[in-house]
């Protein structure tokens, strides 16, 4: 077992549930220590399994390799698949933190959906949605839901054309909008 259990978290919803949520340390001799999240429920489901951590691009996941498992031998297979079940679509992190396995913030998504759910880091206004055209002298709202190219004008400040994107983002991508910070 490479990993260790450093803490248990009590939360409660709305509906008076109460969410054991389980802190799990992963140690990593190439990446260092990384905390996982998971509900206590799940724990059964991994218990058995050597988990290590998994750069994707910028997303960090914890990853295990089965060994005769399910039919499967020697793949390597990602946390959050193995707690939901291993759909057949893809699993979004509604927080888009890969290491944060609680069911509350796993949804079974299209890959349209999942990358509604992305940040750009070509951006360098700041504002997700936002870019300065220089043809106009001015800030622009454009971005792209389910296919769809949405426009929303020109600003006069970044700020203004982010609270634009953040109204229209609402309105187009309801659960997958991610809200710029104002």
């Amino acid at each position: 077992m490479n990993y260790s259990i450093t803490g248990l978290i009590i939360a409660t919803f709305n509906r008076g549930e109460i969410i054991l949520i389980m802190e799990i340390e992963i140690n990593s001799p190439k990446f260092g220590k990384h905390i996982v999240l998971i509900d206590e429920i799940d724990y059964e489901i991994i218990k058995d399994y050597t988990w290590r951590i998994n750069y994707h691009g910028k997303n960090v996941y914890a990853i295990t390799t089965l060994k005769r498992q399910n039919g499967i031998d020697g793949k390597s297979v990602k946390m959050h698949r193995m707690i939901l079940g291993f759909p057949e679509k893809q699993i979004d992190h509604k927080n888009r933190n890969g290491l944060d396995n609680r069911r509350q913030n796993l949804r079974v998504v299209s890959h349209i959906q999942n990358q509604q759910n992305k940040i750009s880091h070509k951006n360098t206004t700041g504002y997700k949605g936002v870019c300065f055209s220089k043809k106009v002298n001015k800030f622009q709202v454009s971005f792209v839901s389910n296919g769809k190219n949405i426009w929303g004008g020109y600003f006069k400040t970044a700020i203004e054309a982010a609270k634009k994107y953040n109204e229209l983002c609402l309105i187009h991508k309801k659960d997958f909008a991610i809200l710029n910070e104002i």
